[in-house]
């Protein structure tokens, strides 16, 4: 009997690995509940799936070489854009942000598991393009005093862009902004 017992309690439960969070869906249907790393009991009358998604911290670089930093899950290509002065400019950063478990069903319908990375991009993208389209940024802003207050923005911009998706911005550098013959000029 409690060879049975033990074998039902083995079978009605799911194990979360170390650095991962798992969303219940039910029928299908994410549920909002997220479970944390460890040993998880289900009902075992209700069939119900986990869908596994990164607890850490995401990191994202844009612009640099691409050099194989186990650190960094995602590369992607700076970023270019026209400053409100409507100077032509080449945006380096790099972002960490991690999943908000409150969010988790949100996140889970509206990219799922695989669109993580895409969804990232595009909104980190959007944000920086919507703050620096403003016509009031220029050529001057990305030095000195000038670079430290246009990170802020850009820091703000993203803290609520990536905020309403789902994800807690955790760092944000500005690490270049190329302007090209602007530059060297």
């Amino acid at each position: 009997v409690l060879g049975i017992v033990g074998m039902v309690l083995l079978e009605t439960s799911v194990i979360v690995e170390p650095g991962t969070i798992a969303l219940l869906l039910k029928r299908g249907k994410a549920t909002g509940r997220a479970l944390t790393p460890g040993r998880h009991f289900m009902q075992p009358w209700r069939k119900a799936v986990v869908q596994i998604y990164p607890s850490r911290e995401l990191s994202l670089v844009a612009g640099g070489r691409a050099i194989g930093d186990p650190r960094v899950e995602y590369f992607d290509d700076p970023l270019r854009l026209h400053l409100g002065d409507k100077a032509f400019a080449e945006v380096s950063y790099t972002l960490r942000c991690q999943l908000d478990t409150g969010q988790l069903k949100d996140v889970h319908n509206q990219f799922g598991p695989e669109g993580l990375w895409a969804a990232l991009r595009d909104i980190t993208r959007s944000a920086i393009l919507t703050e620096v389209g403003t016509g009031n940024l220029s050529v001057n802003d990305v030095y000195g005093t000038g670079f430290t207050a246009l990170q802020a923005r850009l820091t703000e911009a993203l803290d609520t862009a990536l905020g309403a998706a789902g994800f807690d911005l955790k760092m944000f550098t500005l690490r270049e902004v190329d302007l090209g013959e602007t530059g060297e000029a």
